[in-house]
């Protein structure tokens, strides 16, 4: 499948965002889809431009987990796993994984993602 470009991904979630009440203010729930579908868009533009390294800093742990938890919220468990998989292996007791393999490891799952998370996202808002 061949991967969209930063800014389609990122259109397509902007388009999608509920407008604004009245008031001015977004409702609870739609303010936290529009917050899972920054980190997703985040992180697979920091891919794009090899900067996942970048993204992850200083709390790499933290920032895994709420992608993890962003990527199957909108339903691309697939990508979801590859983060959790990262995740687990700077974590685990014994032989832990490098950080800098750990980084290139994701990378490589998110640069060739089989989800279509364009279609995700705009289904998930």
């Amino acid at each position: 499948m061949e991967a969209q470009q930063p800014t389609a991904i990122t259109q397509a979630a902007t388009r999608r965002v509920p407008s604004a009440s009245p008031s001015g203010a977004l409702r609870r729930d739609q303010y936290h889809r529009a917050q899972v579908c920054a980190i997703v868009t985040d992180l697979l533009m920091a891919a794009r431009c090899g900067k996942v390294e970048e993204y992850l800093r200083p709390l790499p742990i933290t920032r895994l987990h709420m992608a993890q938890r962003a990527f199957r919220e909108i339903g691309a468990t697939r990508l979801a796993s590859a983060l959790h998989a990262a995740q687990f292996s700077l974590t685990r007791v014994g032989v832990r994984v490098p950080f800098a393999q750990a980084v290139l490891t994701l990378t490589a799952a998110l640069e060739s993602r089989t989800e279509d998370v364009d279609r995700l996202i705009a289904q998930y808002l």
